[in-house]
């Protein structure tokens, strides 16, 4: 409000409405057209001259950058891991369309925006992670690798179990000889009621059938490793 009508919250501002993994606070960033010269912005202004529907969004009464811009913006800041993880969770949970984001990144693919910060490393990320099996998205990926680093015995991932009732469960990672299920939450993995309800539904239905439950948040995963590991290690043991 004190950058005028035209401004919206960018960069890491943006990143933390739309939820983001991998993305850690930061400052308060806006972004407005080149010209502006607001004074009383309290945090970092930006200043670009190509601003247009295709950028802008909003979350509830708040202006910010779409998710591509957001995931193109914070590519300047942040290392090819967290970029990574960033896009792993917002694909996850449908805050950025792939397809959408290879138009958006086409769109900026013009002589005038090629030089614009992060959008090479963006346009890096979705080739290398093009075609990439359910499975293998970042955080999953980062689990297996702290759990093998122990010793011991990796899981499969992407596992489709059956449970109570007959219902089938596509789970994050299975230990066939203990039974052992361990579902990874992101950020907005659990956003409403209806998607909590969901998942214990589908918990208890699995817990009937005999399999053990375990769930771990990305905060688990990438704070607390150590935590993750030993209780994984209680469960196989016991």
């Amino acid at each position: 409000m004190a950058a005028g009508v035209d401004a919206v919250a960018s960069h890491r501002a943006a990143a933390a409405l739309w939820r983001f993994d991998g993305v850690g606070p930061g400052a308060l960033d806006v972004t407005v057209p080149a010209g502006r010269r607001p004074r009383d912005v309290p945090g970092r202004l930006h200043r670009t001259r190509d601003i247009g529907p295709a950028d802008v969004s909003s979350r509830g009464p708040i202006p910010c950058t779409s998710p591509a811009r957001t995931l193109v913006d914070l590519a300047a800041e942040v290392d090819d891991r967290a970029l990574e993880a960033t896009l792993d969770g917002a694909e996850r949970d449908g805050t950025i369309w792939r397809p959408q984001l290879r138009w958006y990144l086409g769109r900026l693919r013009t002589p005038g925006q090629r030089g614009r910060p992060g959008l090479a490393a963006v346009e890096r990320l979705v080739e290398r992670t093009e075609g990439r099996p359910g499975g293998t998205t970042w955080l999953e990926q980062e689990a297996i690798r702290i759990i093998a680093a122990t010793g011991l015995a990796a899981p499969r991932a992407q596992v489709v179990r059956r449970g109570h009732g007959g219902a089938c469960a596509r789970v994050d990672l299975y230990w066939d000889d203990a039974k052992l299920v361990v579902e990874l939450a992101g950020h907005g993995t659990h956003a409403t009621r209806r998607q909590r309800q969901a998942d214990d539904e589908r918990a208890a239905r699995l817990t009937l059938a005999g399999y053990t439950v375990v769930e771990f948040t990305y905060e688990d995963v990438v704070e607390r490793p150590e935590h993750v590991v030993a209780m994984i290690a209680a469960f196989l043991a016991g």
